[in-house]
């Protein structure tokens, strides 16, 4: 999961990247010179736009449960993950009549 972040991360600098050469202000100052200009600006502000973007897509994923959708269905196509919930399914089984017989003796 900490590499989606990485990922999101440097999609982000791929992005400001893609457009430094656009200008910012009237000036005809490109991102590029924006960016080096006012670092000390600039790096905090993506860092906060980095944590508060991450935030928003963290609740996102948590209230429409996206990522547990996604486990589910690589689960049932995994044929290991699926041989392991045939296995407990038997193991419920036999425990339901483990304890149907141990009520039937008593």
């Amino acid at each position: 999961m900490y590499i989606g972040y990485i990922q999101f991360f440097m999609i982000g600098i791929i992005f400001l990247e893609r457009f430094y050469d656009i200008p910012v202000s009237d000036g005809g100052m490109t991102l590029e010179e924006f960016v080096n200009e006012y670092v000390w600006v600039v790096l905090p502000a993506f860092f906060v736009f980095f944590i508060l973007s991450s935030l928003v897509i963290g609740f996102l994923d948590t209230r429409f449960g996206l990522r547990e959708e996604e486990m589910r269905n690589a689960s049932t196509s995994n044929p290991v993950l699926r041989e392991i919930q045939a296995d407990l399914k038997e193991m419920k089984l036999e425990l339901a009549e483990i304890k149907e017989s141990i009520k039937s003796n008593s």
